[in-house]
């Protein structure tokens, strides 16, 4: 754990995350974050502690098989419902509500964050996108 501490030292912020995600933002500063994403999902799927899946029925003799498959809250058809739709259809709703299920709603619920320090996220990140950096942009703005 010291190892994570000293990777981190200097993002240290002024408050928890889950409040600065609580403050009000613009929708500047997620677009800012989110510029550079390509919705490769590195980041999730190298995460230890991302866990979404989707079930998928496949054809199996003369019935089907249920599968669950690994997937990815950042990509545009999570989520869908019949018809089409989607409660989050803009790459920012879903590169936000990412930090919000990890810092916010699963703190909430849990009594800790979702996210282990690794740093496999930033390493996978083809887009270059540092959590660290935007915790410390929300941080440091002023709306």
């Amino acid at each position: 754990m010291r190892a994570v501490e000293d990777l981190n030292r200097e993002y240290e912020l002024p408050t928890t995350r889950q409040e600065l995600l609580r403050r009000e933002h613009t929708d500047e500063q997620w677009h800012e974050a989110v510029d550079t994403c390509v919705e490769c999902a590195a980041c999730l799927f190298t995460c230890p502690t991302c866990h979404c899946f989707l079930l998928a029925d496949q054809p199996a003799g003369a019935g089907a098989e249920r599968w669950r498959v690994w997937d990815a809250c950042s990509y545009a058809g999570y989520g869908r419902m019949a018809g089409g739709g989607t409660p989050r259809p803009a790459l920012v709703e879903r590169f936000r509500h990412r930090y919000a299920h990890k810092f916010d709603y699963f703190v909430d619920r849990y009594g800790f964050e979702m996210c282990s320090g690794c740093g496999r996220c930033i390493e996978g990140c083809a887009g270059k996108i540092d959590m660290r950096e935007v915790f410390r942009s929300l941080a440091s703005a002023r709306v």
